[in-house]
């Protein structure tokens, strides 16, 4: 009470005010609305397919369910055929499929090519070789056999789950100078179909020749799932190249089908 207070000294009675407390006023930004803290989205696998059919480089893994890895080795082309009998071979040999990298080393080999000019029979060239896939290694395709008395170009050796071989070409009936160019093998890595050739050796008197077809590229898969190989990994990958043939001869023989390589994520 006030008569209370009057006895209690001057330089005492602040002791019995009430308690002020001093606050900062808050500071408002006009226009400016606080945003509460978000944490980062988590990262989602994002399907897609891949695909290189010729060259070389890197890829890197992406976040996966699910990854197929697939490679197709380049076909072979055929022998050319020249005036009289003068086999010439391709200006360029096929080459394998390869993806490499820690833990993995795929290699879909090349075909070989028919490297026969015959008017007799003769085996086809073989096709490649496939090693490192973790699921399939399919070895390509052999091509046909140049048989006795078949006057046309056989058939190229076909690529597993790829490209066809060089059909054949049609067959020589008629005593007449004539040739046929070998078929090309298609991609991925069929082997390309044999050349024919007949001429003439004198007044009404012929002969004729064709060139051994040749075989396919292999194809490898490997399936991996989530966990099975790393996400982040660089993965170096050349695409195999197809054989060509001489184009400059009377009877080309045909071109292989260039080689493949996919990457399918999940």
């Amino acid at each position: 009470s006030l008569s209370n207070r009057l006895l209690i000294p001057r330089d005492q009675r602040k002791l019995l005010l009430p308690e002020r407390k001093l606050y900062a006023p808050a500071l408002i930004i006009p226009g400016i609305v606080p945003v509460p803290h978000k944490p980062p989205a988590a990262a989602v696998v994002v399907p897609g397919v891949t695909t290189f059919n010729s060259g070389s480089g890197n890829w890197i893994i992406p976040l996966f369910n699910t990854l197929t890895i697939e490679a197709w080795g380049g076909g072979a082309a055929s022998t050319s055929i020249n005036t009289s009998a003068t086999g010439i071979p391709p200006t360029a040999s096929p080459s394998a499929s390869t993806v490499t990298g820690t833990g993995v080393n795929i290699s879909a080999g090349a075909g070989v090519a028919g490297n026969n000019f015959l008017s007799g029979g003769g085996a086809g060239g073989v096709g490649g070789t496939a090693s490192g896939g973790n699921t399939t290694n399919t070895n390509g395709g052999n091509a046909a056999a140049r048989a006795p008395l078949v006057y046309g170009g056989q058939k190229g050796g076909d690529c597993p789950n790829g490209g066809l071989g060089g059909t054949a070409t049609s067959v020589y009936a008629t005593n007449a100078a004539s040739s046929e160019a070998g078929h090309s093998g298609a991609a991925p890595g069929g082997g390309a179909g044999g050349a024919w050739q007949c001429w003439s050796t004198g007044p009404g008197a012929y002969n004729w020749g064709s060139s051994t077809p040749s075989g396919a590229g292999a194809y490898c898969k490997s399936v991996y799932n989530a966990g099975g190989i790393a996400v982040g990994l660089t993965l170096a990958y050349v695409v195999g190249a197809a054989g060509i043939s001489n184009k400059s001869a009377v009877a080309p023989g045909g071109d292989g089908g260039a080689g493949r390589i996919r990457f399918t994520v999940a």
